[in-house]
């Protein structure tokens, strides 16, 4: 878990060696002697001894011997009885030093507590959260987050095969608003995680394309879904799920385009406008094809007396998408961006967003995705709606009504949460 030497033959206190001034021996470099400048036995009234440190949790005793008069006598704190002393100075024998933040309490204690859940407890003690944790895989603890805060919660998470020509791994601030601090881990799962439990979400080459599934609304909303982005087994107290996400889905959810731009209405009857670079409506009828289904149905042909008005001919005028069992994707628009700008609408449009609607890039929907599967994969999972709640500002929400949901856990989800490290 931790940078230092744990090794059976050494010690994680020892004796600078050489030093100045002095002779270091025994096996462990454990024995300090002064000396002169050629090496022989020397008699001082003070010195100073340098003491490495070969782990950021070392504890121990040290204590001075000298002879006076021919007797050997052990040395003791100005004003004490004490003989020996703490490294570091450890006052309430915790074998935490006494200037850490979090000292008050017992090394054993694991008592971290996370906002509306029960599960106290992270698996880390308070003196495994003080000795630290390599998080970036450096060899050191280099800075105060790596030396752990006792009263929190501790997820390590990685991202695996993210990145490159798809987003980074990324997650919201939905742990966060539940008081749980997340960790990017970056050392390798299974060599340098000893003695913690690192969540890993990857990244598969699985999922399929958009799909058609009715009519159009009401409101003109075209009726496509997308296929599933995401999937984790869910955890438990001692094992995390194995959360995925799934990138052609994500991919094809982007890059589908099974709509071809063609003529545009510019008035009743008349469909001579050029293709506009933008999906056109159903409703207010700016397509021929109404029911978007990629066929010219009864209805819908020139001539019938039903909406859209034509203009006479047999042509399949306005947008629509192109049916090939079932359909071709690589045309001009998609039914999830229908102004064609790389960001995708949710909830779907039926008019061309304006500035301010819900948008969203490729990487705030990797996120979410993530943010979601996490949670399943530490715990939260629910009899109804395939694991999922019913709190629509829940990002475990079981519905999608927008893809800006990670920075939330309702109060359901939170009391759920597992967090753990063996």
């Amino acid at each position: 878990m931790n940078a230092g030497s744990e090794l059976t033959t050494d010690r994680d206190l020892q004796f600078k060696n050489p030093q100045d001034g002095f002779l270091i021996a025994g096996p462990y470099n454990e024995d300090a002697y002064t000396v002169d400048e050629e090496g022989e036995f020397m008699e001082v009234n003070s010195a100073r001894v340098w003491v490495n440190s070969y782990d950021y949790g070392a504890y121990g005793e040290i204590e001075a011997q000298g002879t006076v008069a021919g007797t050997t006598k052990t040395a003791h704190l100005v004003g004490s009885e004490v003989e020996r002393v703490d490294i570091p100075r450890d006052d309430d024998d915790n074998h935490i030093a006494d200037a850490w933040t979090y000292n008050t309490g017992n090394e054993g204690d694991d008592n971290d507590t996370s906002l509306d859940n029960q599960h106290n407890g992270d698996g880390l003690t308070r003196y495994e959260e003080y000795r630290g944790v390599d998080i970036n895989n450096d060899d050191l603890i280099s800075d105060a987050s790596e030396r752990l805060n006792p009263n929190e919660k501790d997820l390590f998470v990685q991202g695996s095969g993210l990145g490159g020509d798809f987003p980074d791994f990324a997650y919201g601030e939905a742990f966060g608003e539940a008081q749980i601090n997340v960790h990017d881990f970056v050392g390798t799962v299974g060599t340098d995680d000893n003695n913690i439990d690192v969540l890993v979400v990857t990244l598969e080459n699985v999922g399929g394309h958009i799909e058609r599934y009715g009519d159009p609304r009401p409101d003109g909303r075209r009726r496509w879904t997308w296929s599933t982005k995401g999937s984790s087994t869910i955890g438990t107290a001692n094992n995390y799920g194995s959360p995925q996400v799934n990138k052609l889905a994500t991919n094809y959810y982007f890059d589908d385009k099974p709509h071809s731009d063609e003529n545009t209405w510019t008035a009743v009857g008349e469909w001579n406008g050029d293709p506009n670079g933008v999906l056109d409506p159903v409703n207010p009828e700016k397509v021929e094809d109404t029911d978007d289904n990629g066929v010219l149905d009864a209805n819908e042909k020139d001539g019938a007396t039903s909406p859209p008005t034509d203009d006479g001919d047999n042509d399949f005028d306005g947008d629509y998408p192109v049916k090939d069992a079932p359909w071709e994707w690589n045309h001009d628009l998609s039914p999830m961006d229908i102004d064609n700008d790389g960001l995708v609408e949710l909830p779907m449009d039926n008019e061309v967003p304006v500035p301010g609607d819900d948008e969203y890039t490729k990487a705030e929907v990797v996120r979410h995705t993530i943010t979601h599967e996490m949670g399943h994969a530490v715990g939260i999972t629910y009899p109804q709606h395939d694991g999922h709640c019913e709190d629509e500002t829940c990002v475990m929400y079981y519905l999608s009504p927008n893809w800006q949901r990670d920075g939330h856990f309702c109060d359901d989800c939170r009391a759920k949460i597992l967090i753990h490290n063996n």
